[in-house]
Formats: structure tokens, C-alpha cells, sequence
């Protein structure tokens, strides 16, 4: 276990207040897995706004996403760049079977990328070029506006939900009102 991961399980154990800067797509992984396991522990909502939805970053994240949506733990999913295929998206498809929401914009719009877990757990990119992100496993503030953020993002007129039947069969996709 390297040292960001020793501090990374001491500040979840915690509920630490502090602050852990990552810039490392491993130490991203490290913090997405950790947040998921606490929204499935803790029965907390989990919403992810991701532009591309990289299929081998996320394709990693499956199982940990479907056994906390088999627990009940309820995961949102806003990609906000249409250009991207979710039909073979194996994280996307895994939230759509087991019961979560995938939503797509249909036009491409610049927006904060990051994973909210309940209202105070989180990971937020302050760089997406360079993979630089701040997360945090107690912070009430951020995370009460990045809820608000991505209720906004949902209310947005230019989102799909994004269906199995969507994805699979080419039919026009539910708009969310």
C-alpha cells in the first residue's frame, strides 16, 4: 500500500475533514472504489458527472458499481458529451441493468467532473487534462454544492435519460423534464 492510499483509508476510517490532492489516474481509482464502498455501506446516493466516461478507467469500477446498486444504494450518471457511444460502455450499461439512472446531454458542455457520495463525500477535478483532482470524505459544503450542481445538470434542458432500450435498439431517448 503506498503512502496516499495509507492516508487515503485513514482519512475514510475518520471522516476526515481533510483535503487529499491526487493527480494520478491510480490514486483516482483508489478514491472512486472507496466511494463507492461507502455509498454501499452507508445506503448514501451516488452521482458521477463524467466527460468521457473512459471505458478502461470506469470498465474497473463495474463490479463495485453492481454490487452496490444489488444492495440498494441508488447511482446517478450524467455524461455531458454526446459524442460518446454508452451502448458498449460496460460501467454505463451495468448502472442501467441493475437499476440506476444514466443520463447523456445532447450537446457538449463544459462542466465539473466528479463523484458525490450522500452529501459530503467526494472526488472533484480541478484539472482534467492533467487527471489533478481534490477529494474528501467529510466535507459538508462542497458537497452540498456539488449536489446542487448535479440536480441543476439533471434539470438541464439539453439531457437524455439514456435507456437500455435507448442503447441497445436506437429508439429516441426519454427526455427529462
Amino acid at each position: 500500500m503506498d503512502s496516499f492510499t495509507k492516508v487515503l483509508v485513514e482519512c475514510r476510517k475518520k471522516e476526515s475533514t481533510r483535503m487529499l490532492h491526487n493527480a494520478s489516474i491510480e490514486h483516482a481509482k483508489v478514491l472512486f472504489e472507496n466511494l463507492i464502498d461507502m455509498g454501499r455501506e452507508l445506503k448514501e446516493p451516488i452521482r458521477i458527472v463524467s466527460g468521457k466516461l473512459n471505458t478502461e478507467f470506469y470498465g474497473q469500477l463495474t463490479d463495485k458499481a453492481e454490487q452496490a446498486l444489488k444492495e440498494n444504494t441508488p447511482i446517478e450518471l450524467v455524461v455531458v458529451d454526446p459524442d460518446i457511444n454508452l451502448d458498449d460502455n460496460p460501467f454505463a450499461n451495468i448502472i442501467r441493468e441493475s437499476g440506476g439512472h444514466v443520463y447523456q446531454t445532447t450537446e457538449k458542455i463544459e462542466y465539473p467532473h466528479f463523484i458525490l457520495v450522500g452529501e459530503k463525500r467526494f472526488r472533484l477535478e480541478t484539472d482534467h487534462a492533467q487527471t489533478k483532482a481534490v477529494a474528501c470524505f467529510n466535507n459538508i459544503e462542497v458537497g452540498t454544492f456539488l449536489h446542487k450542481m448535479f440536480n441543476l445538470l439533471k434539470d438541464y434542458k439539453l439531457i437524455e435519460k439514456v435507456s437500455l432500450s435507448t442503447a441497445n435498439a436506437s429508439a429516441p431517448a426519454e427526455k427529462v423534464v
